[in-house]
C-alpha cells in the first residue's frame, strides 16, 4: 500500500516539475550615438508567477500596468548591456500592455553605450525556472535588421554595428558577464520614441525557431542541443510504477498461498 502511495505522489509531482516552455521577444534599436532602445515583450500569463499568482494565471491589462514597479524590479537585473567590459547605464522607459492575439507586458529600457563600439547583451530572463526558455531577439541599426535565438546555452551575444550592412551577432562564450547590479540607472525618463513603440507589431515578425539562418548571426561551431526536459523524471516514474506493480502482485500471491485460519 505504501508503494502505491509513493507512485501516486510521483505521478502528481511530475506535471508540477515541468514548467511549460516560455518565449519572450526582445528588440534592440541601436542608434549612431550609442543609445540602445531595448524592449522586452512577455505574454501576460508568463508574468503571473512574478506577480505572486499561480503559474499561467490569466491576467488583464490593468493588473499588469499596476505592477510596473514590481516587474521592472524583477526583470531589469536580468537584462544588461556591456561595452568593453563595462556596463552601459540604463534607464526605464515605461511599461506597455499591447494586445496582438494575446496580451503582452512590454518593458522598455534605454542603455547608453559608447558610440560605434560593439556591445554585449547578457540575457537571463526565465532561465532559472525554465531551462527551455527561448528569447527571440531582433536587433536593428541603420544598416538593417538581424535576428537570433537566446537560449540557456547561448544567453550572451556580442552585437557589432561597425561594419556595413545589418548588425553582426556573435554568441559569446567563456567568463560570465559583470554583475548587472553595476549598471546604474539613469534617473531621467521620457516617453519612448514612436519607432520603438511600434515594436509590438514588429516583434510578431520574428521568425520561428530554426526557420532560417540569418546571415548576420555567427553561430558557434557546435550548436548545443536544447535540454530534453523531464524524460529522466518520467523514466524514473515508469520504473517505480513497474516495480510497485510487481511488488503488489507478489504480495497478493503470497497472501493467496497462506492457509486460512
Amino acid at each position: 500500500m505504501r508503494v502505491l502511495y509513493v507512485i501516486v505522489a510521483l505521478l502528481l509531482a511530475a506535471p508540477a516539475a515541468a514548467h511549460q516552455d516560455t518565449v519572450a521577444h526582445s528588440r534592440m534599436v541601436i542608434r549612431e550615438n550609442g543609445e540602445v532602445d531595448y524592449a522586452l515583450k512577455i505574454p501576460v500569463e508568463d508574468l503571473a508567477e512574478t506577480l505572486g499568482h499561480h503559474s499561467h494565471t490569466p491576467l488583464d491589462a490593468p493588473q499588469v500596468r499596476s505592477a510596473e514597479e514590481r516587474l521592472f524590479r524583477h526583470f531589469l537585473p536580468l537584462v544588461g548591456l556591456t561595452s568593453g567590459g563595462e556596463p552601459c547605464p540604463v534607464e526605464r522607459r515605461g511599461l506597455d500592455v499591447p494586445e496582438d492575439e494575446r496580451l503582452y507586458g512590454e518593458l522598455r529600457m534605454r542603455f547608453r553605450c559608447p558610440a560605434g563600439a560593439p556591445v554585449t547583451l547578457d540575457y537571463r530572463v526565465f532561465f532559472d525556472i525554465d531551462p527551455g526558455h527561448m528569447g527571440m531577439l531582433e536587433v536593428e541599426s541603420a544598416g538593417g535588421t538581424t535576428r537570433a535565438e537566446l537560449i540557456g546555452e547561448r544567453p550572451r551575444w556580442e552585437v557589432d554595428t561597425s561594419v556595413a550592412g545589418p548588425p553582426q551577432l556573435r554568441a559569446v562564450a567563456g567568463a560570465a558577464a559583470p554583475p548587472l547590479e553595476k549598471s546604474r540607472p539613469v534617473t531621467a525618463a521620457k516617453p519612448i520614441s514612436a519607432e520603438l513603440a511600434s515594436s509590438g507589431e514588429k516583434a510578431e515578425q520574428i521568425a520561428e525557431p530554426h526557420a532560417h539562418r540569418d546571415p548576420g548571426v555567427e553561430e558557434p561551431t557546435t550548436t548545443p542541443r536544447r535540454p530534453r526536459r523531464n524524460w529522466m523524471l518520467m523514466a524514473f516514474v515508469v520504473s517505480v510504477a513497474g516495480a510497485g506493480a510487481f511488488l503488489a502482485m507478489r504480495v497478493a500471491r503470497r497472501r493467496a498461498k497462506l492457509p486460512s485460519r
